[in-house]
């Protein structure tokens, strides 16, 4: 699978975007869950979506989904009373939000993409979570002895750590090659 990105004016990769029907929350007199028709723009962080003047209505978080946030709905569960029959959900800690695409084709474009943003982003913690482990980490493992040696003349502060590391070109800390002697 090939996702290609498109960079907007204020920086944001658009991974995907289109029309896609929105079911509301039935927050009217009646709790009716209507359908209404949004643009959508997903990107690495977020969806949002828009109303049909271009005004942003709402925006779901995807920094914290997984590949078992997205789900195709399954049939038993696709009331054709508003919509369409190709419906998508996505839970987020906050929230699920349910859409509905235009074709079968489209419901497959929009999975993949939304599969691709929650695989990016599982990798982006796991990276971050890397980063935090290594820290400490190194923070643990320093130990500074200001005692002086037997010989005052070879007096210098010791700095032990069991791992040396570098950076990589992708700014993660990674275990330098050993010198060898």
């Amino acid at each position: 699978m090939s996702i290609t990105t498109r960079t907007t004016s204020n920086h944001d990769n658009i991974v995907k975007e289109g029309a896609l029907f929105k079911q509301g929350a039935g927050g009217s007199l009646f709790k009716r869950k209507n359908w209404k028709l949004r643009f959508f723009e997903l990107t690495l962080d977020e969806l949002r979506y828009r109303s049909s003047k271009g005004e942003v209505k709402g925006m779901v978080s995807m920094r914290y989904c997984t590949l078992d946030s997205i789900e195709i709905m399954p049939d038993a569960d696709r009331r054709v009373s508003g919509g369409t029959v190709w419906r998508i959900a996505i839970a987020t800690p906050a929230r699920r939000l349910l859409v509905a695409c235009a074709s079968e084709d489209d419901m497959e474009a929009w999975v993949d993409a939304l599969n691709y943003v929650a695989d990016y982003n599982v990798k982006r913690t796991h990276r971050n979570m890397c980063k935090i482990s290594l820290a400490n980490e190194d923070t643990s493992n320093s130990i500074v002895d200001d005692k002086p040696l037997p010989d005052s003349s070879l007096y210098h502060p010791r700095h032990h750590s069991s791992i040396a590391t570098t950076t990589s070109s992708e700014g993660m800390a990674v275990p330098s090659p050993m010198a060898s002697s």
